[in-house]
């Protein structure tokens, strides 16, 4: 923030840096990166293209849920909320992502991924 440490300017501006909420990739952006994730065959693709499609992007839980509908098992759903976890909006919606995952023991990874401790 170029401000000297300790400084009240400094302090306020990494307040409001730090509290500004990002918004969520609109959905016509999210379904031109939905539909050429779904067209790869590869998995190893897949991640790679939605690796990049998080970079400066933001998502709600529901787009992420759609990206982990692509997948039948949970350890591929995990991937992908792994990439996603640090680019989600609306955390509070959360349990959206646990409904898709299948066993308690993964549902706990989940929340570790998302940083979300009870």
């Amino acid at each position: 923030l170029g401000s000297v440490p300790g400084n009240a300017a400094s302090i306020k501006d990494t307040w409001v840096f730090c509290s500004r909420r990002h918004s969520a990739m609109n959905e016509k952006d999210f379904q031109f990166l939905y539909k050429i994730i779904k067209k790869k065959s590869f998995d190893d693709d897949r991640m790679e293209i939605l690796s990049v499609g998080v970079l400066d992007n933001y998502f709600t839980c529901q787009q992420c849920v759609r990206l982990m509908s692509l997948y039948k098992f949970d350890d591929d759903k995990l991937k992908i909320l792994r990439i996603m976890a640090g680019h989600i909006v609306d955390l509070e919606n959360h349990h959206d992502i646990l409904m898709r995952i299948d066993f308690e023991s993964n549902k706990l990874k989940a929340l570790y991924i998302l940083g979300i401790r009870y």
